[in-house]
Order: C-alpha cells, then sequence, then structure tokens
C-alpha cells in the first residue's frame, strides 16, 4: 500500500467519522422504531440490568445473537447513556471506510478502492444507521474487515491475516449468524493456489472462527441443552431464504411451536424444514 493511498483514505475516513458525529449531535430528536426496540430491550434489560449483570450464563438470550446487545449494554452502562451508545457505532460505521477502501484496491485498483471508500463516507443509510440502535454498523465493520484479511492472507501468504480473518468472522457471526456458513466456503476458496501453505491459512482461518463462536455455543448448551452454535434465529433464517412458501405462515408455524413447546423445539423444526427446502430445491 502506498503512503498516498494511506493518507488519502485517511483523510476519507476522518470525513466520514465528522459527517457520522454530526449526524449524531443534530440528528432531530426521535424514538426507537421497528427492531430497534427489540435491541434496546436486549441490552438494557436482559444483558445488562440484574438479575443479567452482564453473565451470559443468566441471560435468557437464545433466539438473538449476543454481541449487538451486549455492545448496546456496555456503552450505555459504562459510557453514561444511549449517546455514548451512538458515539461507538459513529467510529464502527466510519472505520468500514477503510476496509471498503483496501478490498477495492486489492480486487481492483487504488482509484477504485478510494470512489468505494468515498461512497461508504457520505452513503445516506450507513450515515443514518449511526445515531439508531441496529447491528447494521458492528456486524459491517467486522464482515468487511474479516473480507478484507482474507484477501490479504491470499494476496501475502500471511498466516496471521488468516487468523485475523477467521477471528473477525467469528465475531460477525457472533452478530448474525450468516458467515458461519460462508467461512468453510471462504476457506475452500483460499485452497485455490494448491500448497501447503494454503491449506495452513485456510485451516487457520476456520479454526481462530471456531475458536471465537464456540464459547457462545457451549453456553447455549449448558443454559439451554441443545446443540446452537449462536442463535435459534439462524434456524428460521436458514427455512426463510430455501422456502418457496409464505414467509407469514412460516413465521406464524414457528412462533406457535416456539410458545408450545419452547424455543429449541421451534429452532429443531426450521432447521429440518430448511433443509427439506435445500433438497427440494435442487430437484
Amino acid at each position: 500500500m502506498s503512503p498516498a493511498f494511506r493518507n488519502r483514505t485517511a483523510l476519507v475516513f476522518v470525513a466520514g467519522l465528522a459527517l457520522r458525529l454530526a449526524f449524531v449531535a443534530f440528528e432531530p430528536a426521535t424514538g426507537p422504531r421497528g427492531d430497534e426496540r427489540t435491541w434496546l430491550t436486549l441490552a438494557l434489560e436482559w444483558v445488562a440490568a440484574p438479575p443479567f449483570s452482564f453473565d451470559p450464563l443468566e441471560s435468557p438470550l437464545l433466539f438473538y445473537p449476543p454481541l449487538h446487545p451486549y455492545l448496546v449494554g456496555f456503552a450505555a452502562t459504562f459510557g453514561g447513556g444511549l449517546v455514548a451508545v451512538k458515539v461507538v457505532q459513529a467510529l464502527l460505521s466510519a472505520l468500514l471506510i477503510p476496509a471498503v477502501a483496501s478490498i477495492g484496491r486489492r480486487t481492483f485498483d487504488p482509484r477504485v478502492g478510494l470512489a468505494a471508500a468515498a461512497a461508504t463516507a457520505v452513503y445516506p443509510t450507513l450515515v443514518w444507521y449511526s445515531a439508531h440502535f441496529w447491528s447494521e454498523p458492528l456486524f459491517l465493520v467486522l464482515l468487511w474487515w474479516g473480507l478484507e484479511r482474507a484477501l490479504a492472507a491470499d494476496d501475502e501468504g500471511r498466516r496471521g491475516a488468516a487468523v485475523a480473518s477467521g477471528a473477525l468472522l467469528g465475531l460477525a457471526t457472533l452478530t448474525r449468524e450468516v458467515p458461519l456458513y460462508f467461512v468453510p466456503l471462504l476457506g475452500l476458496w483460499m485452497l485455490g493456489r494448491r500448497d501447503r501453505a494454503s491449506l495452513a491459512r485456510a485451516l487457520a482461518l476456520v479454526a481462530a472462527t471456531t475458536v471465537v463462536v464456540a464459547p457462545w455455543t457451549f453456553r447455549n448448551w449448558v443454559c439451554f441443552g441443545a446443540l446452537v452454535p449462536v442463535s435459534t434465529m439462524g434456524g428460521r433464517a436458514l427455512w426463510e431464504g430455501n422456502t418457496l412458501g409464505d414467509r407469514g405462515e412460516l413465521y406464524a408455524e414457528h412462533d406457535r411451536i416456539a410458545c408450545e413447546e419452547g424455543l429449541v423445539a421451534a429452532y429443531r423444526h426450521v432447521v429440518c424444514e430448511g433443509l427439506r427446502s435445500i433438497r427440494e430445491r435442487q430437484l
């Protein structure tokens, strides 16, 4: 990476961060909408408040992934309130800018990287997320930096970059479960150079993801007696993403089983239905 590219990326990052902080400061007062209510409840009542007080073994979290509620809970509790959460999210959102710049540079050229970074810096939806309590800022920065480190590992042959990629993708998985199922495919992609070093990097990436995710998987086993890698939402998403049926009916069936038999039973049902839908669509 040339000094000129690094300096220009830094300027775009500073501009994007300033824009996000300004939006946090000057956005007209609003109340939580949609999933914001859910995330705030999870963070302030299911994670941070007594009797849970950040203890994962006491928290009832199972349907939702844990990382975003814990981030909001920590920032609000130790930062002095919800404004601190917005500042943290503004920083996270701005950190997406250099990740996009680096990926653009690696996959195309420096001009593309800087153009993509500039678009990321001013993209209205990304700026808006900074002042609201959604998981997108955290998820996107972890996902894109995870992919950036994977590209670095492949380009430069560095196992440490593969470990960093796996760890970041593991944290992204604890924010939203989808990357967990992408990591093995990324590992297979890294084998494309067909040498022992690429095998080592691929194994390092998958192992790092496993190390990050496994403690929460073990917690789910201890607390709920079920093998749930991250959250039961992942099972519903698997079915939702592969069925040709009506989404409303799918939600209703999941919620009925969850009310009658519990979240674990609902999770097992929707995973089976999701796998069945995948098989049927191959025929």
